[in-house]
């Protein structure tokens, strides 16, 4: 937040100066120029005059006498509090009592000065000018966190909303509009792909309403039958569109017509709809391309929300790509029933002996691929309800020999292959008269084998199942982002005393970017479980030179870091470590201007494992643990400038059933840089810093050890351990 150092010098101060006596008044301004505050002024004495100047000179602040001949300075108060509430109000006068001063404080007004004190007026009207500032500063800020949370609070119900959806057009028409509400674009265009034309095709438009009809007769132009060929995109542009980011625009409308268009009309139509800018995305997944969106600013107008709306395309694409499927397969599940309704593939006829039992009289089809008997088989059964399983016989009984004539019946049964597999069928049966035999019922059926369909059904049933689960996953991270992000607000307002409005925003903003940034490297993965941290950490780092203003290469930074997959779980805490160290360093490591580097490490401990701690070890690792080797390996004793962070019970690496731990990948986080070091006689890991306590925090709910080293410069090294493996199967935070 840029905060207004001057505001006082850079433009004159509006002073509005309820006085009945002129003298009183100009020892007021002479006591405002000597305390350096440049101003105008405007004297007033009367209510009709006071009430007129708070709407037509718009006071910054008001001095008011408290006895007036015409007017008094508690109905000024009332008035102003009630017309301008955010105008400081101070009392200067020679009349008020202490008490009465005091109680006009309860009333609203900032401040009282006695005219016979009045070298404290400059210092209050200062103070209270500032005041009102940081009030309105922290009510932008307020608002600016309620309106990211709404957007996050959005993302969600979206995600909830594009499940529920099952209707394509729907699909659209929300993505439309949420989209429009997020990036507040003033015009909006979405476009669907068609692919046998490898071209864009206009679905749906907003804003352009108005602007239609002079379009079409001024220009020939109609948006909704225009066709934006792939073929006619320059290589820049269209490596732009299929990149999964909202980019700008290049030449404006010209350019998004991919030339086709007269550059004059494309100039007037952005003149005619007062264009400053577009940005365009195409949304797809995995390597599918559904659409893209184009959104249009007017002058004065910028882009919001620039992440949310790519994460909102991107949850489109996967609804898109899912309901494509599902609609696939129905239309699938539809042709193969009317298919089955109309060819069997196995047709039958039974008659009824002497008792009424159904014999086979006649049968064909395809009774190997379905039973895996052959017709003479089938034949000596008599009866092929033999192979219907126990389960279904009261179906078979009810459906099939229990039928009268004129009667018919459907059911689906299963049956026993020859080979033991349980097949589906799905049984066609009418009884009617023999026209041999009128008295005699005849039975005509058919077996269509509806396995293939039962099967699909599973694999729908499967799929839905997978959405719920993705669905309280989202819930479940939304959830878990802002609890983290309240607990950081929190901490951070108990540690809030000697610093800066503008350096707890800051901290703020850089802990919140941290947790943002893994967010935004998993949903623009193909793997949504993990991250690749070593590029996390590259585009965290860059951030945070940005955010603290680092000149260019006054400090490097150097990497040595493998590549490592980690969940979600693990990073955001590492991430949160990263920056609270990084931004430690840049702020204090490199004083007046001193030129340093800073290293970063990220390795997996080489034949070392984690184990849990014990009761015989006091809690401590065992021997061969990632401890004792690192010790080995740098030379440095366990006691001597170490800071550890035991991990706790409940943090202790699972054993299997016969209690021995079982081994997981181990893994070295190193942050060092050559500036000037921890103060003299400073403890390592004692620091009582808001950071410091953050980075301990998380080291143990890693369940890491922090070793800390100082003198020259300063090494923080985290180790900690990944899951355990299972069953020989890889540790999800290792890297493949």
């Amino acid at each position: 937040m840029k905060k207004t150092k001057n505001n006082l010098e850079s433009s004159p101060l509006r002073v509005l100066i309820l006085e009945d006596n002129p003298a009183d008044a100009e020892l007021v301004e002479r006591e405002l120029k000597r305390a350096r505050i440049i101003f105008t002024s405007r004297l007033v004495e009367g209510k009709r005059e006071f009430s007129k100047a708070l709407a037509d000179f718009q006071p910054q602040v008001i001095l008011a006498d408290f006895n007036l001949p015409r007017f008094d300075g508690l109905a000024a108060l009332e008035m102003a509090r009630l017309r301008a509430p955010n105008i400081p109000f101070l009392f200067v006068s020679g009349s008020i009592g202490e008490e009465k001063a005091l109680e006009m404080l309860a009333l609203g007004a900032s401040d009282y000065i006695f005219k016979d004190n009045l070298r404290r007026l400059g210092p209050a009207v200062k103070r209270v000018i500032e005041a009102i500032r940081l009030k309105l500063e922290k009510k932008k800020t307020d608002e600016e966190l309620r309106r990211h949370v709404d957007e996050l609070q959005l993302l969600a119900e979206a995600a909830d909303h594009f499940v529920q959806i099952n209707d394509l057009d729907e699909i659209y028409e929300y993505l439309a509009q949420v989209s429009r509400d997020l990036s507040g674009a003033d015009y909006l265009l979405l476009s669907l792909y068609d692919e046998k034309l490898e071209a864009l095709r206009p679905k749906i438009v907003r804003g352009f309403e108005p602007f239609r009809e002079t379009m079409r007769c001024r220009f020939r132009i109609d948006l909704m039958q225009m066709v934006f060929y792939f073929k006619d995109m320059r290589a820049d542009d269209f490596s732009d569109f299929v990149s999964r980011r909202l980019l700008p625009v290049r030449d404006g409308l010209y350019g998004l017509a991919n030339g086709k268009l007269p550059r004059p009309h494309c100039r007037a139509i952005e003149k005619l709809l007062a264009i400053e800018a577009m940005f365009t995305m195409g949304f797809s997944w995995e390597n599918q391309l559904y659409g893209g969106l184009t959104v249009l600013f007017k002058k004065g107008n910028e882009l919001k929300n620039h992440a949310q709306v790519e994460a909102l395309l991107n949850q489109a694409a996967v609804a898109i790509k899912r309901l494509l499927a599902e609609q696939a397969l129905r239309a699938s599940e539809e042709r193969f029933r009317h298919i089955s309704a109309t060819i069997s593939d196995i047709s039958y006829s039974c008659l009824p002996d002497t008792k009424g039992i159904y014999s086979l009289s006649w049968i064909t089809g395809a009774t190997d691929r379905i039973s895996g008997y052959t017709f003479e088989e089938f034949l000596a059964m008599k009866c092929w309800g033999k192979l219907v399983l126990a389960e279904d016989l009261p179906d078979f009984e009810k459906y099939v020999t229990g039928l009268t004539a004129g009667n018919s019946g459907i059911c689906e049964l299963r049956l026993r292959h020859k080979n033991g597999n349980i097949v589906w069928v799905q049984s066609f049966a009418e009884c009617t008269q023999n026209p041999e035999q009128l008295e005699q019922p005849i039975l005509y059926g058919g077996l269509v084998d509806i396995s293939g369909r039962k099967r699909a059904e599973e694999q729908i049933q499967a799929s839905l199942r997978e959405k719920e689960v993705l669905l309280q996953e989202i819930h479940h991270r939304v959830k878990n982002n802002l609890q983290i992000i309240s607990g950081l607000l929190t901490l951070q307002a108990d540690q809030a005393a000697g610093k800066s409005l503008d350096e707890i925003f800051q901290e703020s903003q850089d802990r919140i970017r941290s947790i943002a940034l893994v967010h935004e490297k998993l949903y623009n993965s193909h793997n949504l479980a993990q991250i690749a941290f070593d590029e996390y950490l590259r585009a965290l780092i860059e951030n945070l030179f940005i955010s603290n203003g680092v000149a260019a290469g006054r400090i490097t930074t150097r990497y040595e870091m493998e590549p490592i997959l980690f969940t979600l779980e693990k990073a955001i805490p590492l991430g949160l470590i990263v920056n609270e160290l990084v931004t430690n360093a840049l702020k204090h490591a490199f004083t007046n201007g001193r030129q340093g580097e800073i290293r970063i490490v990220l390795h997996e401990c080489r034949g070392t494992a984690s184990r849990a701690p014990n009761e015989e070890t006091n809690g401590q690792y065992e021997k061969g643990t990632a401890r004792r080797a690192h010790s080995e390996n740098s030379g440095t004793t366990p006691n001597k400038g170490t800071a550890r962070c035991a991990p706790t019970e409940q943090d202790r690496i699972p054993t299997d059933n016969k209690g021995t731990a079982r081994c997981a990948p181990t893994y070295e986080l190193t942050i060092a840089d050559n500036g000037v070091g921890l103060p003299a006689g400073q403890v390592p890991g004692q620091q009582k810093t808001l950071g410091m306590k953050l980075v301990s925090m998380l080291a143990q709910q890693l369940q890491a050890e922090l070793k800390v080293k100082s003198g020259p410069g300063t090494e923080f090294r985290l180790i900690f351990p990944g899951l355990p493996a299972k069953h020989g199967i890889k540790d999800n935070d290792h890297a493949s």
